[in-house]
C-alpha cells in the first residue's frame, strides 16, 4: 500500500490481513507502529530496486542500453543499469533504513534488469550493454574480446558468451538480494 490513509488502516483492521506491504518511501517508525498496534499483520517494507525516475536523475550515466537502443522507459517504468555502484548503493541504503525500522521482512520490487514484462503487451528487452557492463562482463569472462559495434558486439555475446551473459547478469541481481538478506538475518 502506498498512501495510509486511515480508512485504509481500518480497513485492514477489518479484513484481518496477515501481511501488509507498505512502500519505503511511506514507511516510518509511526506508521509501522500504527499499523502493528493497530492490526494482527506482518508489515514488510516495499524496496524499490533497480527503477525510477529519481535514481536516474541522480544517475544519469545508469541509462540502461539495449543492442537495438530500444527505449527502456515507458508511461510508468524508468529502468536502471543493476551494475551502476551508486545505484546499489542507494538501494542498500534503502534496504538499511528498512531493517532499522523493525520490519518483520522486504518485499524486493524492479529486482531485475531493465525491461518491461508485465504490460498487457510485454516487451523482453535485452539489456544492458552499457561500457559499464561490458568492461565489468570482460572482467568476469576474462577475454578481453573486440568489436566494432553494437550489432557486433551483441553477435558476439548471443553467439559465443550467451550462457556466460546470463550468469554474469543473474550475479549482479543475486548480490543485491544476499545483500538484502544478509542484512536481515544480521538486524
Amino acid at each position: 500500500i502506498n498512501n495510509f490513509t486511515e480508512e485504509i488502516i481500518e480497513l485492514a483492521v477489518r479484513l484481518n490481513l496477515d501481511v501488509i506491504i507498505a512502500s519505503q518511501s511511506k514507511l516510518d517508525e509511526s506508521l509501522l507502529k500504527n499499523l502493528k498496534h493497530r492490526t494482527r499483520a506482518s508489515v514488510y517494507g516495499k524496496v524499490t530496486g533497480f527503477e525510477g525516475k529519481p535514481l536516474l536523475d541522480k544517475y544519469p550515466d545508469a541509462v540502461p542500453v539495449t543492442h537495438d537502443d530500444t527505449p527502456t522507459t515507458s508511461d510508468w517504468y524508468v529502468g536502471v543499469c543493476p551494475t551502476h555502484a551508486g545505484v546499489k548503493t542507494e538501494i542498500q541504503s534503502r534496504i538499511d533504513s528498512v531493517i532499522e525500522l523493525g520490519v518483520d521482512g522486504i518485499w524486493l520490487q524492479f529486482m531485475h534488469y531493465p525491461t518491461k514484462w508485465d504490460e498487457q503487451k510485454p516487451v523482453i528487452m535485452d539489456t544492458c550493454y552499457c561500457d559499464r557492463c561490458i568492461s565489468k562482463f570482460k572482467d568476469y569472462v576474462g577475454d578481453e574480446f573486440e568489436y566494432s559495434d553494437m550489432e557486433e558486439l551483441f553477435l558476439l555475446i548471443d553467439g559465443s558468451y550467451y550462457q556466460e551473459w546470463l550468469d554474469f547478469k543473474a550475479k549482479q541481481i543475486v548480490s543485491m538480494v544476499k545483500y538484502a538478506r544478509d542484512a536481515i538475518t544480521t538486524s
